[in-house]
């Protein structure tokens, strides 16, 4: 007789003997646990048969009387605790990481990402807003994110990094989202290259606009004009066809 999930089969001979009863909070037992408390080698079965015993709750889990399974920690929380009974035992997750249902605390390999930050409490980490960045791990406020610094823009969420810089014709500002100006999504002070001026890529404010050079022209080198005939080579061409 095998006992069914959530219960412990202690047998005592034949299988009429068998005392089955729950089993007990900060445990769990899978089919066919010999014991209320099994742990992993509480399994002996002489026949050589599969046996799944079960085993005590581990960190991050906590297990209530008769569990069949471990019950991870609420999003957001962690456990410390091996053998808990209830979510009493999960705490909130740490600034700086963040946890996902049945997170311990051995190692927290969870940190906050680059790109994102991970308040007190976090399931998953929060992106850094468009027109900011991040390139360390491990904050936890949004306040934290870096700002997009002037002539480059942050167009999306999450970023390690600039998107690039400003498109050539604009200058923008701290904060730009978009890498042409857009009203909406700008920070004041930025805008299209005026007239009489030119915006290489990256420009930054209206201070640093260059002026078009103005035109600059190339000489035309001289040509001499062709020397006139004079009047004594015209005679002396009219002397030599009489000679002819």
């Amino acid at each position: 007789m095998h006992s069914p999930p959530g219960k412990a089969c202690q047998v005592d001979g034949a299988d009429s003997d068998a005392v089955v009863e729950e089993c007990r909070a900060g445990y769990y037992c899978r089919l066919g646990a010999p014991s209320p408390t099994p742990t992993d080698v509480s399994c002996v079965d002489d026949e050589k048969t599969a046996c799944l015993p079960g085993a005590k709750c581990p960190k991050g889990y906590f297990c209530p009387e008769g569990s069949s399974t471990p019950v991870g920690c609420p999003l957001g929380t962690t456990g410390s605790t091996e053998g808990a009974i209830d979510n009493n035992a999960c705490s909130p997750c740490p600034a700086n990481f963040f946890c996902p249902p049945g997170g311990d605390d051995s190692g927290l390999d969870t940190k906050c990402p680059k790109g994102n930050v991970c308040p007190e409490g976090s399931a998953e980490a929060t992106k850094c807003p468009a027109g900011t960045f991040n390139r360390v791990q491990g904050l936890q406020e949004e306040s934290q994110c870096s700002l997009c610094p002037p002539g480059k823009f942050c167009g999306s969420e999450g970023l390690e990094e600039p998107s690039g810089a400003c498109a050539a014709g604009f200058y923008c500002q701290a904060g730009a989202t978009t890498q042409q100006h857009d009203a909406q999504n700008w920070p004041e002070g930025s805008g299209k290259c005026p007239p009489g001026h030119y915006c290489p890529a990256g420009m930054v404010s209206t201070a640093k606009k260059v002026p078009l050079r103005p035109p600059q022209f190339r000489k035309r080198r001289e040509t001499s004009a062709p020397k006139a005939i004079t009047v004594q080579k015209v005679d002396r061409l009219i002397d030599d066809s009489k000679m002819l």
